[in-house]
């Protein structure tokens, strides 16, 4: 699951665009009906601890 990119923002990604990996996004899409930008909150994909469902969804695929 490495690679896939942080959804927290940065100096060249702003809060609200795109994720760097379109097929994760394109995941949780698929997995959750649900449109994922970047964003900063308390995620583990952004800046903090918390797992939410949608983290899961690369083991859903590879297990799929």
């Amino acid at each position: 699951m490495f690679g896939l990119g942080d959804e927290a923002s940065d100096e060249v990604w702003p809060e609200g665009s795109e994720l760097a990996s379109v097929d994760y996004a394109a995941l949780i899409l698929w997995y959750f009906y649900e449109v994922i930008l970047r964003h900063d909150d308390d995620g583990i994909m952004s800046r903090g601890p918390v797992v939410e469902p949608y983290h899961y969804v690369t083991f859903l695929e590879a297990l799929g």
